[in-house]
């Protein structure tokens, strides 16, 4: 038999692509360890095109390079790497399986549709193992850029689970400045819009997040593209409103929120899509616990079996010995929220539903409600981000909104040492705790708004000169919307499925629970830390984000400067031992004056961008320097 540098003896060829085959061998070092090997072909490797030559080298070790990086059990391991007779090879791990593409095939052939459950199991192993070259940080994210069912191995382990391994990183980036090869490289039935026009400089994990989104599609109705003569990253172009009512009517019994995460992972735009592996799994996960199953509750139990005949030692089998998809779904514990290990024994993305709540006597069944990075209970439509503490609200007309999180707490509001309606300086409870805005509303949101329901502002009507889409300044999409008044606003809020914040709720993001002077602490204002016009008279607004010094407790950005915000809160004064006033009233358009919040891009004084600072506005005022940011309600009973 043929040994590869005295080693890896070849057993033999178990397939071959346009540049390399792999062969099934024997690691002599290891005794009886099979392994995998794959060699650059001897006949691409004297081609007559040496750019074409060290393209694919490139790529060859690009492939070896990524899965050094990647450790994880979802992904193939990499053991070693070398030349031998001219040509270079990389040792890996020996997966006895067949590929998701076979398993899928089969199943279809069948004519029985997938089990869901299986399917959520499979799919959160994929993402764990692509979560895992997103996360790798030196040189950067590794972006597949190639990801569909050839390239997912599944097999079952000893105790009948489904264990997934990603592998072909053959066309992978790496990092920012990785290897990148000239056209659109990848598999047209899953790659995403920027990677089917060839702009590879556009592509980072939101492209993986597609392909994924694609094969969750796949995976779930058997169809790898929307029609006969389009792939997914066409119709994206064309038709990007249509997919969710695309997903629905292709199959009717998978629960809307796992098509609205489909959805969201097959946008056009890679910005509006889940920013990572990792995120699009959580969102999953919510997905399903937003549409728990009846069976599933409180006590680990794990399903009745699907048919008699089916068991855990002795499944049915599809050819290459590979299990049926109509077996029975991995069996789901519910325990505290906690990312599974690769060995744990709940592999469906069920193990996020952690929080399980006995709803009054009258109700049927417990049900499990989402939770956030903190334990709190997010509401429909609000999802973790994808780092630790930050969240995005799609709410009902797929938006992305960052988010972030007040816990209930006692926070210090109003000041002695200012304007008469500051004082006094008092504590104030917050019973229950709300999400905010991270940003204030951007004109590109607002034009968002509009586009969708061809709503026409005050301004317009009256044909005012100054209007949000020319205040009189030079601006752009992530620019504050200004030259609103309330009902304009309240309007954005009512289609969004949020809702303006009390002032109480603003104060209390801005300075935290110290009571500090400014959201950055006690040090004077600085341009580094806001737009305003203390250090010479600005001409108009920044885009929000500008001064990430500025950044309150909780991580709010503008809360003083840029502009000045609306508040639901009538303008009264405090009184610090009354009850929280129900500012949700706010929503009405009466005439009475609200009060307007934080500071703004005209002001050149210290006082007027401090946290406390309160001033107001009437419900028909509107300005250049007047915007507004959005809030969440934490509990259902609140608007």
């Amino acid at each position: 038999m043929t040994r590869v540098d005295g080693r890896y003896e070849l057993l033999e060829r178990l397939g071959e692509g346009t540049f390399g085959e792999v062969w099934k061998a024997q690691d002599t070092r290891f005794g009886a360890r099979i392994v995998a090997v794959k060699f650059l072909k001897g006949e691409i490797l004297r081609h007559s095109n040496k750019t074409v030559v060290g393209q694919v080298i490139a790529r060859f070790d690009a492939e070896a390079e990524a899965l050094a990086r990647v450790a994880h059990a979802n992904v193939v391991a990499v053991i070693d790497r070398g030349q031998w007779q001219g040509s270079q090879y990389i040792v890996m791990e020996h997966i006895e399986g067949d590929s998701l593409a076979v398993l899928l095939d089969v199943q279809f052939q069948s004519g029985q549709p997938t089990d869901p459950a299986t399917v959520y199991s499979i799919f959160d192993q994929i993402c764990a193992g692509v979560e895992a070259a997103h996360d790798v940080t030196d040189p950067g994210p590794i972006v597949h850029r190639d990801l569909k069912p050839d390239n997912v191995m599944v097999r079952r382990d000893a105790r009948g689970r489904f264990v997934v391994k990603v592998l072909d990183f053959g066309i992978a980036r790496l990092g920012a400045g990785g290897m990148t090869m000239a056209g659109p490289l990848g598999t047209l039935h899953y790659m995403p819009p920027e990677q089917g026009l060839g702009d590879v400089a556009e592509m980072g994990p939101p492209s993986d997040v597609f392909a994924l989104g694609a094969m969750l599609v796949e995976m779930l109705t058997g169809l790898a593209q929307p029609d006969d003569e389009v792939f997914w990253w066409q119709f994206v172009l064309k038709r990007e409103r249509e997919v969710r009512g695309w997903l629905a009517s292709a199959r009717a019994d998978i629960p809307k929120a796992v098509w609205a995460v489909a959805a969201r992972a097959l946008r056009r735009d890679p910005a509006r899509r889940y920013p990572n592996a990792f995120a699009l799994r959580e969102a999953l996960a919510q997905a399903l616990r937003t549409d728990i199953p009846d069976d599933v509750t409180d006590t680990p139990t794990a399903p009745e079996p699907v048919a008699p005949s089916f068991s855990s030692t002795e499944p049915p089998t599809a050819p290459h010995g590979m299990p049926s998809f109509t077996l029975d779904p991995d069996p789901v514990t519910v325990r505290p929220a906690a990312r599974p290990s690769p060995a744990d024994e709940t592999l469906g993305l069920l193990y996020m539903a952690s929080s399980v709540r006995t709803l009054a006597p009258d109700e049927s069944k417990p049900v499990a409600l989402p939770v956030g990075w903190h334990g709190e209970l997010l509401p429909i439509g609000l999802f973790r981000g994808g780092t630790p503490g930050t969240y995005v609200w799609e709410g009902p007309v797929g938006i992305a909104v960052p988010m972030i999180w007040l816990p209930p707490d006692t926070a210090i509001l109003g000041t002695d040492g200012g304007r008469l309606d500051e004082a006094p300086r008092h504590p104030r409870v917050f019973p229950r705790g709300f999400w905010i805005a991270r940003f204030p509303v951007t004109v590109g949101d607002y034009e968002g708004f509009v586009s969708a329901t061809g709503y026409i502002t005050a301004s317009e009507s009256a044909r005012d000169g100054q209007t949000w889409r020319n205040p009189g300044f030079s601006q752009g999409p992530k620019h504050p919307v200004v030259c609103l008044h309330r009902g304009d606003a309240l309007a954005y809020c009512a289609w969004a499925g949020l809702r303006l914040p009390s002032e109480y709720e603003w104060e209390y993001t801005a300075r935290g629970t110290d009571g500090r002077t400014y959201p950055w602490g006690e040090e004077p204002p600085s341009d580094e830390r806001l737009v305003w016009s203390g250090r010479g008279e600005r001409q108009g607004s920044e885009p929000v984000g500008t001064c990430p010094l500025g950044a309150s407790p909780a991580g709010a950005l503008d809360m003083v400067g840029n502009v000045l915000e609306w508040t639901s809160s009538r303008y009264l004064p405090y009184v610090p031992d009354a009850p929280m006033p129900d500012d949700r009233e706010g929503t009405a358009l009466d005439s009475f004056p609200r009060v307007i919040r934080g500071g703004c891009w005209c002001h050149d004084t210290p006082f007027r961008v401090e946290a406390a600072y309160r001033t107001s506005a009437g419900a028909g005022e509107r300005y250049d320097f007047l915007g507004f940011r959005c809030a969440l309600s934490a509990s259902a009973e609140e608007p």
